[in-house]
């Protein structure tokens, strides 16, 4: 197995996005991509990735691999990437995993141990949305933050004229930001009927960080007191990075 990177800092970027959610995560490379689907420990949220060999400056894979590491190692390695690195993966040994950083005159090279793969397979959610939304991803990123100022929660509702985000539960301060059908960052406003639900902010402002970074553009669906559904389309159309969040049920 050979795989190397040219473009580093959207590589960073895409693990750092299944960071978002995941402690741990098992690369599913064959001779065409590398996915992966996990869910975060506490069952909240579940992160579906994929990303084409087309990405890649080389790609020599003889077999399906299955590769699982903790993405907290991972990053930390990709943290000390330089702009200019190539960086070049092989699997030196059968619990290795090696990451070898170049440019010119110097080479830098880590081993990554493996870990074990969950034997349990984590199926998508099958649900009827009854919305869609398209967003300007760094729009509804900074509506986030506006209501982080007030809550750890966010309600969500959709409707046919509009996007509405507001604060739960707030102690001193109560945070509302609409977008209206027709406004810049609102693309794409189609709703069968009006939805609502209300999530936590931590995972949704970590997702949408991560998020926001390699894609232009997040696509919503949600339907009333259901998982959210988050897309976002790697830039230049080489792969997809979904999440599935969990409602949270306030008390009536």
């Amino acid at each position: 197995m050979k795989i190397v990177v040219d473009s580093i800092k959207t590589f960073r970027r895409l693990i750092n996005a299944l960071a978002a959610v995941a402690d741990e995560v098992t690369f599913n490379i064959t001779t065409e991509e590398i996915t992966v689907r996990q869910i975060d420990p506490s069952r909240v949220a579940l992160v579906d990735f994929a990303l084409s060999k087309a990405f890649f400056s080389e790609w020599q894979i003889e077999k399906p691999t299955k590769l699982t590491v903790t993405t907290k190692d991972f990053m930390s390695l990709l943290r000390r990437t330089h702009k200019n690195d190539k960086l070049t993966i092989t699997q030196p040994v059968e619990n290795k995993l090696a990451l070898t950083f170049t440019r010119p005159l110097l080479n830098r090279k880590f081993t990554l141990s493996l870990f074990q793969e969950e034997k349990e397979t984590t199926p998508l959610p099958k649900i009827s949305f009854t919305t869609k939304v398209v967003m300007i991803a760094s729009a509804i990123n900074q509506a986030i933050a506006d209501i982080q100022l007030a809550s750890n929660a966010a309600t969500i509702t959709v409707n046919n004229e509009k996007i509405v985000l507001t604060s739960v539960e707030a102690a001193t301060v109560d945070a509302l930001v609409e977008f209206d059908k027709g406004s810049e960052e609102l693309l794409i406003l189609e709703a069968a009927e009006q939805a609502k639900a209300t999530f936590s902010l931590a995972y949704l402002s970590a997702i949408l960080n991560a998020g926001s970074l390699v894609a232009d553009t997040v696509t919503l669906q949600i339907a009333t007191n259901m998982p959210l559904k988050l897309q976002f389309d790697v830039k230049d159309k080489v792969g997809t990075l979904e999440y599935f969040l969990a409602p949270r049920i306030l008390p009536s």
